[in-house]
């Protein structure tokens, strides 16, 4: 489709415009029977349609061609795809995918949706899609981080919108994900946290209990927490020297005098008991120190 193309046309500057006042109508051919004279089509009437027709097919990134005659046609379904999911097989590689869709976009939009099919290989790390070949753009999770491995899996699909600046491909949705994008136990990173590594890292979580260890712990010994989460460390101490103090208190990566407690034993020192506890982070060093007691009890919830 072209502008039109035929003697005495003008310029856009000098065409006939829409009246400013009027009432508007529909045409008619007219009924000689009442009277009615037929509608006179004006100029500016054709001059908007055509204008209408031209910037649809411009606004869709394609350029007038008089020899065709789908271009509005062609103009619907590149609009189309800038706000449907349209879906193709993936034809690229682990962290660089790659799918054609049909009809081809002409460029990127801002918004415009796409599916990969049956992706080749599950990602390892961060990731670009290149569709029809407009240029590879990095694959983010809705706050802008990079992926970090196992969000792609290999067989499965993913379902990407083009961020408003057309920058950059936000993952929306991505099927057969797996535990893969869990992180591990002490892994900083922006991976999916699911409910079973939350219940097995956190304090008080699946598994831990108190476990009593007297028979395995010594005061003044330095230990390390390495379970993977916090635990609570509690210990007691009995005096061991008639009228005088004994405390007790626990000393965590280095800090002394956690937990602390002391009291005056009497003239029977063993019946006179202080006790401490703390939590440990996970791989933290802890330690249980006193005065003038000995061991009477220990246990961690762990």
């Amino acid at each position: 489709m072209d502008l039109l193309i035929a003697p005495n046309t003008v310029t856009q500057a000098q065409s006939d415009q829409a009246p400013a006042t009027g009432t508007p109508g529909w045409a008619t051919d007219g009924n000689p029977a009442t009277n009615t004279p037929a509608t006179i089509f004006p100029a500016y009437a054709f001059n908007a349609l055509q204008a209408e027709l031209t910037a649809a097919i411009q606004g869709a990134g394609i350029t007038l061609d008089r020899t065709k005659l789908n271009q509005l046609a062609a103009a619907i379904q590149n609009m189309t795809q800038g706000a449907s999911a349209i879906t193709a097989p993936d034809s690229g590689a682990a962290n660089a995918y790659a799918i054609s869709l049909n009809p081809a976009p002409a460029a990127y939009t801002p918004g415009m949706m796409v599916a990969i099919d049956n992706i080749v290989a599950t990602n390892t790390g961060a990731s670009t899609l290149n569709v029809n070949g407009l240029g590879a753009l990095p694959i983010q999770f809705a706050g802008g981080a990079a992926l970090q491995g196992g969000e792609l899996v290999a067989t499965k699909g993913a379902l990407l919108r083009l961020n408003h600046g057309g920058t950059a491909w936000t993952l929306l949705v991505s099927t057969g994900i797996s535990a893969a994008a869990t992180p591990a136990s002490g892994d900083n990173t922006t991976k999916t946290a699911t409910t079973a590594f939350l219940q097995a890292s956190m304090l008080g979580g699946t598994g831990q209990a108190w476990t009593p260890l007297s028979g395995s712990r010594v005061l003044g010994t330095n230990y390390t927490n390495s379970t993977g989460r916090p635990i609570v460390v509690y210990a007691a101490v009995v005096g061991t020297v008639a009228n005088s103090t004994v405390s007790i208190s626990i000393t965590v990566n280095g800090v002394a005098g956690i937990g602390g407690w002391s009291t005056i034993a009497g003239s029977s020192p063993g019946n006179y008991a202080v006790s401490a506890q703390a939590v440990i982070p996970p791989g933290g060093t802890y330690s249980v120190n006193a005065t003038q007691g000995s061991l009477n009890g220990w246990a961690e919830f762990r």
